[in-house]
């Protein structure tokens, strides 16, 4: 039965990232036959080969990657490329393996038409691919914001921009790292005396360690979460003119992130030391 013509109907109507975990998934499967007919695949692959399924290191991220190739390989399934699929688990769900068997036939032509799609998207020139079936989002203006009646930290939340949060972040860790500074002068030690015991209680440094931690876990969350939001439109189309918009915006986020974890880190040494014992 030849089934080529439809395959290539549904390969080539995959969004980019629906293609690229179907293709992740090819790839394992194509490598493990190489030693054995009977295939088990990692649910969550130690190496990722395409940053756009899992574009940072979370525990949502680690589920969601894996959910895609599950669900990519049940695809392989109902197009009659795996023959059988199952979840061989292990000691923990990132550690299980996803087991199949496969149409050896029909598996190395649906590779190839893959092989041969991931080719004519990454070869797509700027401006020469087709119209998206969707009109892009980065094409629509953005409403204008409008104040409610009442401001609150959801609100906030919900429209201030995560470089406005970091921002403030970094006031407020650079005004503790002053005070922590300030407290290790000779004058303040004499305004205050020899005899004071640690510049700040063992249940104090905790509530101010906890806030920054929960501050610090807060605006991970949201850049991660801006992270995915880009790389997903990036993904949404295979016109490189309106992906790479996203592309650069994924870049400048991963770098705030890299700036977040930096600043975090001197900032809870900083604070630890403002519980130690003065000599």
């Amino acid at each position: 039965m030849n089934l080529s013509a439809g395959s290539e109907t549904w390969i080539r109507e995959l969004t980019g990232e629906n293609f690229l975990a179907v293709y992740d998934v090819i790839l394992d499967i194509r490598s493990a036959l190489q030693f054995d007919t009977n295939v088990s695949i990692p649910v969550v692959p130690q190496v990722v080969k395409f940053a756009q399924l899992m574009p940072a290191d979370s525990i949502g991220l680690r589920d969601r990657y894996g959910e895609l190739r599950w669900r990519a390989a049940e695809l392989l399934k109902s197009k009659g490329v795996i023959r059988t699929l199952e979840v061989l688990k292990g000691s923990h769900r990132w550690f299980s393996d996803i087991g199949l068997t496969v149409d050896a036939e029909r598996f190395n032509r649906i590779a190839k038409d893959f092989d041969d799609e991931h080719g004519r998207r990454r070869a797509r020139a700027p401006g020469g691919a087709p119209a998206p079936s969707k009109p892009s989002t980065a094409t629509q203006p953005s409403p204008p914001t409008v104040l409610p009646d009442r401001v609150t930290l959801h609100w906030l939340v919900g429209h201030v921009p995560i470089s406005a949060w970091i921002w403030l972040l970094g006031i407020v860790i650079a005004a503790a790292v002053v005070g922590a500074k300030a407290g290790q002068t000779s004058l303040v030690r004499d305004l205050l005396g020899e005899q004071a015991a640690p510049r700040m209680s063992s249940d104090e440094l905790k509530i101010r360690v906890d806030k920054l931690v929960e501050g610090h876990n807060a605006t991970i969350t949201q850049i991660t979460a801006r992270i995915v939001e880009e790389e997903g439109k990036a993904a949404a189309t295979i016109n490189r003119h309106e992906q790479d918009p996203h592309v650069q915006a994924a870049e400048r986020l991963r770098k705030m992130l890299d700036d977040e974890q930096q600043r975090f880190q001197k900032a809870l040494v900083e604070l630890k030391a403002m519980g130690t014992p003065r000599k």
